[in-house]
This record gives C-alpha cells, structure tokens and sequence, in this order.
C-alpha cells in the first residue's frame, strides 16, 4: 500500500500484558474502526517498557496481523516513560533551532544526551526578562522568546520497539509516546482546552501514572510536568482485568473481533477470587493516596482547581472505582471510551464489548488517528 497522509495506519501498541493493534479509516471527517484486535503476553515479556522477551512479542504481533487480515504495513508504535521538560529560550532563527534545542536539552536531560532521542515542539511564544551590567549600573530589558516542549527517550527503548515490529514485517513510520496517544483519543471525546485542570489517570498494571493538564496542556511546576508513577499492586499477586476478559472473548488463543462471551471466573478457586480481592483493596488504598497527593500539590502550588479526573487502563475497569473517586474528592470523573466517537460495523464488532473495553484501548485507539506527514 503506498504512504500518503490519508493511509490508515497500523496502530500497535505493545505493553506489559498484551499486544494490541488497530487502525482507523476516516469516513466523512468521523473516524471509522477498520480494525483491532488483542493479544496476552507471556509474563516477562515486557518490563516497564522494555521489551524482555522479543521472540514471544513478534509471535503474538504476526498473529495478530494474520487473525485480523490486515493487509498495510505502514505502523505506528509508541514508547512509555519519556523525559519531558518546559524550556523558555531567546527566539532564534528557524534554522538555527535545531541546534539550540540540542545545546538546551544537555542541560536539561540528566542522561548521555548521545544516548537520547530528541523531539520537540514550540507550544508559544513569549517574553523573558534579562539584564546586563555596565559601567556599574544594571540594565533591564525583555527580550522575545518561545517556550519549547522538549521530549527525550532512550535510543535503546526506541530501536528495540522498531526491531519487533520490522521482524513482524511492518514498516515503522511514527514512534509516538503513550501519554500523547492517550490524550489524542481523548480528544475524540473531550474538548480539551476548555476542561481546564483536569487529572488523566492511567491505572495500568503494574505501573499507573497520573498527568494533569491545564486547558490541554500538560501543567509544569518549574520546569518539569506535574507527574507521578506508583507501583499498581503491592504484596499480593496482582488480577489482571485484561486477562479475566480474554477469558471471556477469545477462542482458540486467539481474541477475535472482540465478539464472544464465555468462561466468566470459571475454574476459579476461591482463595484466588480473594486474593484478587485483597489486591483490588490494597489497588485502591494506593490510588487514593496518590491522588490525595496530587490535590494537596495543586492546592499549595497554583490557584487552580481540579474540574476532571478522567480515567482509563486495567483499572478502570474495577466495578464502582469512578463513583468512590468523584465521592471522595468531590470532583467528576469519567471513565473515557473512545468508540463514543468512533463509527463501528455490528457486523464486525460487539459494541457492548468494545465499550466495555474502551478504557483499556485509548492508546491503541490514539495511535490509530495518527496519519503521516512528509513535512
């Protein structure tokens, strides 16, 4: 398939449960689900990101392309855990710019720069305030200047991601960051520059984040994003709400059009159903105690208040968690499904499933409205 900016790409996104792909196709301006379909990994098979077992990856990812019979090779992928900074810098020249950003991101990125993939992107233009001493007096002046969004990700992270999906037989043409994919399916359903504060709860396993974003943007104290990572489960082996559906709509190994219900926690013991219920109590301890953490940030820090917490990932699929949330910090939460926005065929998908579903592939569904763009 040749590669213009309307290609529908393969959106893939590989993480610590599963490999997911999709894509997307544009239909009268609303998109169109073409495709999609999900894959359980072995454990082990990607840590935090990294890729630990890639023999395993490229098997489920070629499966995948098969079962779903999708015929385009052109891919978008994403990376998790990227190193994000707010630069005010002096305006320069177009041309000079790239070179500056590369001199900025050396003090600003605490690893070997030469290691490090740089991207960035001028969110604004503003003023900053210098001075200068002479013959004994200081002089002050404002001088134009941009504030730069500045990204960096490990090289390593970045080509091993690429290695899997060229070995599946994919032709890799973006490299997205999961944070900004999330925010993109978001954008199907939320306008987000008129939301002001609002909390992006990622409950991912074993890793959750929480992002806040200020009229659609991320909000930075100092420099740095207002950001914080926590291990999802503690002491007691963690449920994993992703695998407890596949139960429920795969066949053969295989999850098809997402579309078959069956095995609902048939076979399970029930010191395993209490098990998973200690780690859903100790899951939602944690969560509020972050979450408590940031409000008492905001609080100190900036005279905002949080409007929105939107929720998505593994946890948000746990029954009742968005009403405790907007009880308990007296604010609106919101499960976010992007297939509110998204034309889907009965013929092909389970709607109910895929809504179901929906808070666990934003950012399969984000990767898949990414379309390509020589410039």
């Amino acid at each position: 398939m040749f590669l213009n900016k309307k290609t529908p790409l393969v959106a893939v996104d590989i993480n610590s449960n599963s490999v997911m792909v999709a894509q997307l196709n544009t239909v009268n301006g609303k998109p169109e689900l073409m495709s999609l379909g999900v894959m359980p990994l072995e454990e082990g098979s990607v840590v935090s990101g990294v890729i630990g077992k890639p023999s395993k990856v490229i098997d489920a990812l070629r499966l995948l392309l098969k079962t779903e019979k999708i015929k385009c090779r052109h891919a978008v992928t994403s990376v998790w855990d990227p190193i994000i900074r707010k630069i005010k810098m002096p305006t320069v020249p177009e041309k000079e710019l790239p070179k500056k950003i590369y001199e900025l991101a050396e003090q600003h990125i605490p690893f070997d720069i030469k290691k490090m993939l740089i991207d960035y992107k001028i969110t604004e233009q503003a003023q900053i305030e210098k001075n200068e001493e002479s013959l004994g007096k200081t002089n002050y002046f404002i001088q134009d200047a941009m504030e730069v969004l500045l990204v960096a990700i490990s090289k390593e992270i970045v080509n091993d991601r690429l290695d899997i999906l060229i070995e599946a037989g994919l032709n890799p043409v973006i490299v997205d960051m999961d944070i900004f994919a999330s925010i993109n399916a978001l954008k199907l359903i939320r306008d987000l520059p008129a939301t002001g504060l609002v909390v992006l709860l990622d409950l991912a396993n074993p890793v959750s984040r929480i992002n806040i974003l200020s009229n659609g943007n991320f909000l930075f104290l100092q420099d740095d994003p207002v950001a914080i990572d926590f291990q999802s489960y503690r002491d007691v082996p963690p449920p994993n709400p992703l695998l407890a559906l596949s139960k429920k709509i795969k066949k053969n190994n295989i999850i098809k059009n997402l579309n078959e219900d069956s095995f609902l926690q048939k076979g399970i013991s029930e010191k395993q159903l209490l098990d998973e219920e200690i780690a859903e109590k100790l899951f939602i301890d944690g969560v509020l105690e972050k979450m408590e953490t940031i409000f008492t940030l905001i609080d100190q820090k900036t005279s905002e208040q949080i409007e929105h917490i939107f929720l998505f990932g593994d946890g948000a699929l746990i029954s009742d968690l968005d009403s405790m949330l907007a009880d308990h910090f007296s604010t609106r939460v919101e499960i976010v499904n992007p297939f509110k926005s998204i034309s889907v065929s009965s013929k092909h998908f389970n709607l109910e499933t895929l809504n179901r579903l929906g808070p666990l592939l934003t950012t399969v569904v984000g990767l898949a409205l990414r379309r390509f763009n020589y410039n």
